[in-house]
């Protein structure tokens, strides 16, 4: 399985990063966040939200939102 990960690194060292990007691709993360952003409104539609709701200021995630909050999450 190593030797199927690609170093993005100059001298070719296979980091946590790497490991973590051959399983978790661009197509995952485009997925993520489509998915997640149809969720939000369907939700949106489909509930009573209060006036003072903090839902109100809800803005859909953007695939660099969903990268930073798994680095965080993994971390």
């Amino acid at each position: 399985l190593i030797d199927e990960v690609t170093s993005v690194s100059g001298d070719n060292t296979i980091n946590p990063i790497d490991c973590y990007r051959h399983f978790i691709t661009d197509e995952i993360i485009d997925l993520i966040v489509r998915e997640t952003n149809r969720y939000a409104q369907q939700y949106l539609q489909n509930h009573e939200i209060s006036k003072r709701s903090i839902l109100h200021q809800w803005k859909p995630t953007t695939n660099e939102e969903i990268l930073k909050f798994f680095g965080i999450i993994i971390e």
